[in-house]
């Protein structure tokens, strides 16, 4: 049970807690840092819904949620595509739905990840000296993993809102198998792909920003321009060469083919089954998801500009998605839930 209560600017809380084997009234009073925070999102706490208390360490926090709405774009003409990665915590091009490429951002935290990977040399180096335990260091770890997940999701909605762009498109690992082996094993097993994914729907949708997600095959395998594969450089990762001799960044030409792939489906399947067939005909590349890259987008263009039959259809449509419900709160198309610890 939870009440709260206002006096000037300051807010009393209460809540029933079960000690001793009895129920009594615990009273609280905020942090003004909190109050802040929360000013600053643009959130009442008399709009709070019931808190959960949960326990951190030694110490115990309310999280109360917000329900908000917001308005999500009705086009999708411009977008986001990013790729995240190890070598770099997300590599970002802003692109047209014809392919064009207005801008581009490569983010890191040096800081970060140098202090996170020196702990992951001494949990190595304490493993491999004996078969003690550390605790201490997996949680040093873990708590700077996640405020890199952190930080990367933000940065992405971040150039997303600075840009207007009206969805942001991200590679779906969520099936992603494979060993890992080498220096980098540790550091893949700890990477948090789908909790930066998860992050950045959310954000994105309390700003208004579509969220998608394309196939992950082939998507740095492949060249933007349409050589074919790449070779990696071996002393460097974030570094490839084409088939034709050219070097390019190797997630940046992801960021590329990620773009693509959205707009390429999103063209395709809004056509009628005949229209779609011979855009397919035309564009082979277009059968198989796994092979699109930009050069893919820029030959559909030129083939719809070509067949009169097809410019009047190719247009991006928007479909409307069903009202979606999350633990018991009825939450419709865009609105947002905001966790807020106090």
């Amino acid at each position: 049970m939870f009440s709260i209560s206002k006096d000037v600017d300051e807010y009393d809380c209460s809540i029933k807690l079960r000690i001793r084997n009895d129920w009594i009234w615990k009273d609280f009073i905020f942090r003004k840092t909190d109050l802040a925070c929360l000013e600053k999102k643009g959130l009442r706490l008399e709009e709070a819904m019931s808190p959960v208390l949960k326990k951190k360490g030694k110490r115990f926090a309310l999280c109360f949620s917000f329900k908000t709405g917001s308005q999500l774009a009705e086009t999708k003409k411009r977008i986001l595509s990013c790729d995240i990665g190890i070598n770099n915590a997300a590599v970002m091009s802003v692109m047209e739905e014809d392919g064009t490429v207005i801008a581009r951002r490569f983010t890191s935290f040096p800081v970060e990840e140098d202090r996170f990977n020196s702990i992951l040399h001494e949990i190595r180096k304490a493993h491999s000296s004996s078969f003690c335990r550390t605790h201490r260091l997996d949680r040093y770890a873990g708590n700077y993993n996640e405020a890199l997940s952190i930080r990367t999701s933000a940065a992405i909605v971040k150039m997303a809102e600075e840009f207007h762009c009206d969805a942001i498109v991200m590679e779906n690992l969520r099936k992603q198998k494979g060993k890992k082996y080498g220096s980098k094993a540790m550091r893949l097993a700890l990477w948090r792909k789908m909790d930066i994914a998860e992050r950045v729907e959310r954000l994105a949708h309390a700003k208004g920003i579509r969220f998608s997600t394309v196939c992950a095959c082939n998507t740095s395998r492949l060249a933007y321009d349409g050589s074919g594969p790449v070779v990696r450089n071996p002393d460097n990762h974030s570094l490839c060469t084409f088939s034709t001799g050219k070097k390019y960044n190797c997630d940046l030409s992801a960021s590329y083919n990620i773009g693509a792939r959205y707009f390429a489906r999103e063209i395709w399947k809004s056509l009628p089954k005949k229209a779609a067939s011979t855009l397919k005909a035309k564009v082979p590349e277009l059968w198989y998801g796994a092979h699109c890259t930009l050069s893919t987008l820029i030959d559909l263009y030129a083939v719809k500009e070509g067949l009169p039959e097809l410019s009047s259809d190719c247009l991006v449509e928007v479909h409307s998605l069903p009202p979606k419900e999350a633990t018991g709160v009825t939450q419709l198309e865009g609105s947002s839930i905001y966790n807020c610890k106090v």
